[in-house]
């Protein structure tokens, strides 16, 4: 064999020598194709949001007009408000929370002696009217908290006074207790909103 052909062949197999590892150290990498994948973690979040808008601010007064003529019964001493309105936005859970209801109560304050403060919510209004929850009526407002709106699910009532459901609030005289009427019993209470079970 001759010196060159000798030379070329050993020059050849060095090559061969050198390249193979690289060959090895790829064949066991990832491979691209076609197609690909991968997670993503979806969270929703709860929410249960409930606030009273007015065009003023949400402070409001009762104020029974006194009688003008001598003789008059005080059983007809009342007085009414309708306008504040109640907004809420609620995502239900089908497990945990599948409806929900919005309670009143006086959280701060006494209604004065001989009248009863009585609060209905309205039908719904608004864009989402027909799946928001249901009035319960007139409830007498108490230091407990009793449902003025119930059967709430996923559903939200727009924001501001116009929308949601309005608040009316009666200050009325609680019958056969005019005896416990005191001018002097005025009074300034407080009404808190809770959505919750």
């Amino acid at each position: 064999m001759c010196s060159s052909l000798r030379s070329l062949l050993t020059t050849l197999a060095i090559g061969f020598i050198l390249t193979t590892p690289v060959f090895a150290q790829n064949s066991g990498s990832s491979v691209d194709d076609q197609s690909a994948e991968h997670a993503i973690n979806i969270s929703i979040p709860e929410v249960a949001l409930v606030a009273v808008r007015g065009v003023s601010g949400t402070d409001i007064s009762l104020a029974p007009p006194a009688p003008t003529e001598a003789g008059a019964n005080f059983s007809d001493l009342a007085d009414a408000d309708s306008s504040l309105w109640l907004n809420y936005s609620h995502l239900r859970s089908s497990t945990s929370h599948p409806q929900r209801k919005i309670y009143a109560r006086i959280s701060n304050g006494q209604i004065p002696s001989g009248f009863r403060l009585r609060l209905a919510a309205g039908n719904g209004t608004g864009a989402q009217a027909s799946s928001l929850g249901t009035p319960t009526g007139y409830v007498t407002l108490t230091s407990a908290d009793n449902a003025i709106i119930e059967n709430i699910q996923t559903t939200y009532t727009g924001k501001g006074v116009g929308t949601g459901h309005q608040l009316i609030y009666r200050l009325e005289v609680i019958p056969g207790q005019t005896d416990q009427i005191d001018f002097d019993s005025s009074s300034s209470v407080s009404v808190m909103y809770t959505i919750s079970d």
